[in-house]
C-alpha cells in the first residue's frame, strides 16, 4: 500500500515480487500516469508499477468509518483503508486493528505535526504537564510545566485551538481538502483505542517499539499518553529567555 506517490513515502515499490499489487488511492492513476521515462515529466517511476497489479482503491462501497470513507481491505475487519484526500492525490489512510477493540492509525502525511491535532476543545492543554517537554533532556522524570506557559507560546494564547491551524499551499495540495481531512481525523485521536501515528513525528521515536517488535499492546504500554504532548518540545524556541534559563538551571518546574 502506497499512502501516496512522494516518494518518502513511496519507497521503491519495484523491490517487491511483481505477484505483490501495488495499492494507491483515487484519482493516482489518472493525475500520475505513465510513469518516467514514458512521460520525461513524471513525478512516479514506470518501474514502480510495471509488471503488476495497480489497484486503484474505489470507496464507492457505502462504508464509512468516523467521518471517513473506508473500504475493510482484506474482508475481515483487520485493517482499513481510509480516503483522505488534500495532501495529495490519491492519499490514504490506514486504520489497523491492534486488538479486538484497539486500533493504530497510520496518517501518513495527513498533517506533519501533532501539533495540528492538539489541543483542542476537548482536549485542552493541560493546567500541569509532567514530565515538561522543556526540560533539559525532554521529558525527564520528575520535571513539570506549568499549562500557562504552553498557552502563552502558544500563537493564539488558547488552550482549546491546535497550535497549527492554517495549511500554507504547496504544489499539489488542496489546502481546504487538507484542513478538512484533519479535521477528522481528531476525532480519532481522541478515542483512547485507537493510537494515530503521523508519519514524520520523531518524538515517537523513543516511545514506540521498532519491527520486528510488534506493537498490539500500545495501550497497555501507555504510548498514546506518554507521546501526546511531546510534540511540545519543538516550541522552546519560543520561550521567554528567564524561562530557558532556569531551565538551564536544572529547576524541577521546567
Amino acid at each position: 500500500m502506497c499512502s501516496h506517490w512522494h516518494c518518502d513515502h513511496s519507497g521503491d515499490p519495484s523491490t517487491f515480487p511483481p505477484e505483490v499489487d501495488l495499492i494507491v488511492g483515487p484519482g493516482f492513476k489518472h493525475a500520475l500516469l505513465p510513469g518516467y521515462p514514458a512521460d520525461p515529466n513524471a513525478v512516479i517511476l514506470e518501474s514502480d508499477y510495471a509488471g503488476r497489479n495497480l489497484r486503484e482503491i474505489d470507496f464507492a462501497t457505502g462504508l464509512q468509518i468516523g467521518q471517513f470513507r473506508a473500504m475493510d481491505n482484506f474482508g475481515d475487519g483487520s485493517f482499513y483503508l481510509l480516503d483522505s484526500p488534500g495532501h495529495a492525490v490519491g492519499h490514504l489512510y490506514a486504520l489497523a486493528r491492534t486488538t479486538p477493540s484497539t486500533f493504530i492509525f497510520m496518517s501518513g502525511d495527513g498533517c506533519h505535526h501533532a501539533g495540528s491535532l492538539r489541543p483542542n476543545k476537548h482536549l485542552p492543554l493541560p493546567k500541569e504537564l509532567s514530565p515538561s517537554p522543556f526540560a533539559i533532556p525532554p521529558n525527564a522524570e520528575g520535571t513539570i510545566c506549568q499549562g500557562a506557559l504552553l498557552e502563552a507560546i502558544h500563537p493564539s494564547q488558547e488552550n482549546t485551538k491546535p497550535y497549527y491551524s492554517r495549511l500554507a499551499s504547496a504544489p499539489g495540495r488542496d489546502v481546504p481538502e487538507a484542513e478538512a481531512t484533519i479535521e477528522k481525523m481528531i476525532s480519532f485521536d481522541l478515542r483512547e483505542d485507537v493510537f494515530v501515528i503521523i508519519a514524520h513525528d520523531r518524538t515517537l521515536l523513543d516511545v514506540i517499539n521498532f519491527f520486528p517488535k510488534k506493537a498490539n499492546e500500545w495501550k497497555e504500554k501507555g504510548w498514546k499518553g506518554a507521546s501526546r504532548w511531546r510534540f511540545l518540545e519543538d516550541f522552546k524556541g519560543a520561550l521567554p529567555n528567564t524561562y530557558s534559563a532556569s531551565v538551564q538551571a536544572g529547576d524541577s518546574s521546567a
